[in-house]
């Protein structure tokens, strides 16, 4: 993240802790960072800490049925059309990883460059997709929820897409953070991330 980034994280932590905070709307997060709304052949793809660096991205037709292609055809239930997701998420990443520079892309944060990822990026990009699929309905089990937090004062905060299942009102984390670039997202019960989840080969 810039370091204004990370004040205002930690201002916000200090408030009242990330967990704490209400989900926000996915059109409303990505307005924050100066993202509009987009399109597979018009988007903003985030990267170098906090949305630092911004690159238009114009996926083709074919990029964009091959990221997508998990999804085609209907999963059947909620739990497949969820494993369905994780891959699609990162199909996305690995295809316009490329195209931003961000191949090199390591789980977690790490060290601040251009071609890294922290967890307000991860969030950004997944929501970006999440829109995407939204709009041409994709799921059949889940609405888009928003960005969710967790931590505070004591703990360092974290972000992530959230996705609601319909029949069951649960909502869920969808989270890209943990891994490399380009590999599938852990989409996790959302009370179970906010308690703490990390993979279980998490260091």
């Amino acid at each position: 993240m810039r370091w204004f980034g990370l004040y205002g994280v930690f201002l916000l932590a200090l408030s009242g802790c990330a967990g704490n905070q209400p989900v926000i709307n996915p059109g409303s997060f990505i307005a924050q960072y100066g993202l509009t709304p987009p399109a597979p052949d018009a988007f903003i793809y985030c990267s170098d800490h906090d949305c630092l660096n911004k690159t238009s991205i114009s996926l083709s037709g074919r990029e964009w049925q091959g990221i997508i292609s998990p999804l085609k055809g209907g999963a059947g239930t909620a739990a497949k059309e969820r494993e369905a997701l994780a891959v699609s998420v990162g199909n996305f990443e690995r295809v316009v990883a490329k195209r931003a520079g961000t191949s090199a892309d390591r789980a977690r944060t790490g060290m601040r460059n251009s071609q890294q990822l922290d967890c307000i990026d991860e969030s950004l990009n997944t929501t970006v997709f999440l829109m995407m699929i939204s709009a041409e309905g994709l799921l059949d089990f889940h609405d888009l929820e928003g960005t969710a937090g967790r931590g505070g004062a004591f703990d360092w905060p974290h972000f992530s897409s959230t996705i609601r299942e319909r029949k069951t009102d649960m909502t869920y984390a969808v989270d890209s953070w943990f891994r490399d670039s380009g590999q599938r997202a852990d989409i996790i019960p959302l009370s179970q991330w906010k308690a703490g989840w990390n993979p279980p080969d998490f260091k």
